[in-house]
């Protein structure tokens, strides 16, 4: 096994065998406190219930770049930009 150690804020070193001492009393169940009554989800927040899947498509760099300022004058990211681009063209008549 190998061994490894890792820096924390303000240079202190951990090493794989404290994480494990400090893992068990959390593993037994020993850990004072109340549970929140929830669980936060990793990642960014879900963009619709429905699931989603990845659209990749080439577009010419100059209208990336336009997408990306027009983006930015509106607070947005590039995806987010795009997703209202292309609702907004799915819902004219």
């Amino acid at each position: 096994m190998v061994k490894r150690s890792f820096t924390a804020e303000g240079g202190v070193e951990i090493t794989d065998e404290a994480l494990e001492k400090l893992a068990e009393p959390w593993e037994r169940g020993e850990v004072p406190g109340i549970a929140a009554g929830f669980v936060s989800a990793p990642g960014r927040p879900r963009i619709s219930e429905d699931e989603t899947k990845i659209v990749a498509f080439r577009l010419p760099v100059s209208v990336i770049k336009a997408i990306d300022l027009k983006a930015q004058q509106h607070g947005e990211t590039r995806s987010q930009r795009m997703r209202e681009a292309v609702i907004a063209d799915l819902l004219k008549a």
